[in-house]
């Protein structure tokens, strides 16, 4: 979905298919718009939550989700995975789903965001910055990007 302010969000149905014991961690379970600056944020939550969930499974931990505790000794591979995608899905998908709305709303109804961020406003800004280099004789330094492309150490 392209929200009115820009960008992509990506908002999935699950987090975790058990069966093949796949989770989604980041952007491929919950991509929002850069401009929040929370996408490694919530990239390194839900890692974080993935930590938990294999805790919750060993029993190690108690957990919300809801996932009874398995013996690791008795239970095949594929079970453990199982329990562990389940248990994931259930701790992260609300609060992964938070986040991808407070980015596509774009944070207490911010609607000039789009307008701010837009590619002739960010080429003007670039334009201006590349100006002011030249005029101040180095005083303001050269836009980053063009520092990286001249392939300048930045």
């Amino acid at each position: 979905n392209v929200p009115n302010t820009g960008g992509v969000c990506i908002w999935s149905q699950a987090l975790s298919h058990p069966e093949s014991g796949v989770v989604l961690v980041g952007d491929a379970g919950h991509g929002m718009w850069r401009s929040l600056g929370q996408g490694c944020n919530a990239a390194l939550e839900s890692v974080s939550v993935l930590a938990d969930a294999i805790e919750a499974v060993d029993g190690s931990v108690s957990s919300g989700a809801g996932c009874r505790n398995i013996d690791f000794s008795t239970s095949s591979n594929k079970e453990l995975v199982e329990a562990i995608a389940l248990e994931y899905d259930g701790l992260r998908r609300e609060d992964a789903l938070a986040a991808v709305d407070l980015s596509f709303e774009g944070i207490g109804g911010t609607t000039k965001r789009a307008a701010m961020h837009s590619p002739v406003v960010f080429k003007f800004q670039i334009l201006i910055f590349m100006i002011l280099h030249k005029v101040t004789v180095g005083l303001v330094p050269m836009p980053v990007m063009l520092r990286i492309m001249k392939g300048d150490c930045v």
